[in-house]
């Protein structure tokens, strides 16, 4: 806040900048001249500009249990500007003729972070990495160095899992609260988003819609180890405890370790290591060092394809929509913890995986609706849109040993129990052989009822 004169014109001289030199979405700090209800006038250099009301509409005082959708919006400038405030706005109309006003939007130095990570993996090159905002204010690196919870986007690994255990996409599982009980005493009550229950889900349909109890049940059904032993095949590293929370993706990682665990799936079966160092060479073209691809084989070519549809259908019907923008054959996961502390999203392609996380560098509330699929998929959707037209659009290729089937079964949904009919992939011998709608709950390819109500009861007692 600037209100001497003296010090105005000193601050002004500072922008050496022209008219030229500024382009639609360049940043720039002003000094407020003049505050209206409608309309803030300000000053950058030797030019003029305009924030509108419209530009201000979202400052408010934080509050992480409101989501801004329910928030009015600010209807007065002079509520949020004074003069002589020092501000940054960015650039969106430039002027029409020398001298007029340039139409600015008020903006904000976030201090929430994120990164974003994006490997070729057919060979593991990293074409594509930021690990925060701005490095000039912060050098760490939250790519590669930061340890946050991956919530949701590690239900994948637990899905790979549960097929290889004999399940398939239209095996149904209870969808319905259940608690443990820890060896100090305490009770563990493990929630959906938003504390909705559907009664029997596929696990399709359990993907589809993230939904935490089925993945606990499916966790407890194949043994929690055969999961921590995935995710241990697929190149994470971090302290999996033996509990059936790790299922939900409580255990710490870095971003590039999971675009490198994902890149099982676009590849079919084994994962690639990241490589952002190609190669170096000296001043005279000496070749130094090189590295060269190093692959893993972990799962089956069949139920690395599963995901990949399964994951498709996230895309095309879940809580990835948004990414259905994009034009073009998209697998993909969201992932949000407790309180919206971390926001996730992984997708991918055959010939690119994309991964972005989003965060405080202190795990606290974001806001209410902060998701994965609110604040991490528009970036990597961003992204993504930005480098398509490299790429020949492709679909997951159907290895041998998997068939597509129609698969028609009764399942839970917010109207209660529905027929559904949905053309799934199946290991080849697993496929369902009617095609009448099941009227029996654990039919369709899946698991039987008494097994899940054992499950529920262990939990209750």
């Amino acid at each position: 806040h600037i209100e001497d004169g003296v010090e105005q014109g000193r601050f002004l001289l500072e922008e050496t900048r022209t008219t030229a030199d500024f382009k639609e979405g360049d940043w720039v700090k002003v000094v407020v001249d003049q505050v209206g209800s409608d309309k803030a006038r300000v000053r950058f250099g030797t030019m003029k500009g305009i924030i509108p009301v419209a530009s201000v509409s979202w400052c408010r005082k934080p509050n992480p249990a409101t989501a801004p959708d329910y928030v009015p919006a600010v209807t007065d400038v002079r509520k949020v500007l004074n003069n002589g405030d020092i501000v940054y706005a960015s650039i969106t109309t430039p002027p029409e003729k020398e001298g007029d006003a340039w139409t600015l939007n008020l903006e904000i130095m976030p201090k929430v972070q994120g990164a974003i990570v994006s490997i070729d993996p057919t060979n593991g090159e990293v074409l594509a990495l930021s690990g925060g905002y701005s490095y000039q204010n912060s050098e760490f690196n939250r790519a590669t160095q930061a340890k946050r919870q991956p919530g949701s986007a590690f239900k994948p690994i637990v899905y790979s899992a549960a097929i290889d255990a004999g399940m398939t996409p239209a095996t149904l599982m209870q969808d319905t609260p259940i608690v443990f009980e820890n060896s100090d005493g305490t009770l563990w009550r493990p929630e959906n988003y938003e504390n909705s229950f559907y009664g029997y889900l596929s696990l399709r349909t359990a993907l589809v819609k993230s939904k935490n109890l089925v993945t606990i049940r499916v966790a407890q059904k194949i043994g929690i180890r055969k999961v921590i032993d995935r995710a241990k095949a697929l190149g994470l590293e971090a302290p999996f405890e033996p509990d059936l929370s790790v299922a939900l993706g409580t255990a710490s990682i870095t971003l590039m370790s999971l675009c490198q665990a994902y890149t099982v799936f676009p590849r079919m079966g084994s994962w690639v290591e990241a490589r952002q160092v190609l190669k170096v060479e000296d001043v005279w073209g000496t070749e130094l060092y090189k590295t060269e691809p190093v692959t893993h084989e972990a799962i089956s070519p069949q139920t690395a394809f599963i995901i990949a549809k399964l994951m498709q259908e996230v895309v095309n019907s879940g809580t990835a929509r948004r990414a259905l923008t994009l034009g073009r054959p998209v697998a993909g996961k969201t992932g949000t913890t407790n309180e919206e502390r971390d926001a996730w999203f992984m997708g991918y392609s055959p010939y690119l995986l994309t991964g972005v996380f989003v965060g405080f560098d202190e795990p606290i509330p974001m806001g209410k609706f902060e998701t994965g699929s609110r604040a991490a998929l528009p970036i990597w959707l961003q992204y993504r849109k930005g480098v398509e037209d490299d790429y020949q659009a492709q679909d997951f290729p159907q290895p041998e040993g998997v068939v597509m089937a129609k698969a028609n079964f009764r399942e839970g949904s917010k109207d209660g129990m529905v027929n559904v009919s949905y053309f799934l992939p199946f290991k080849e011998g697993t496929q369902p052989s009617q095609q009448s709608y099941s009227t029996d709950i654990g039919s369709g390819g899946g698991g039987s009822l008494s097994a899940d109500d054992d499950l529920f009861k262990q939990g209750f007692e």
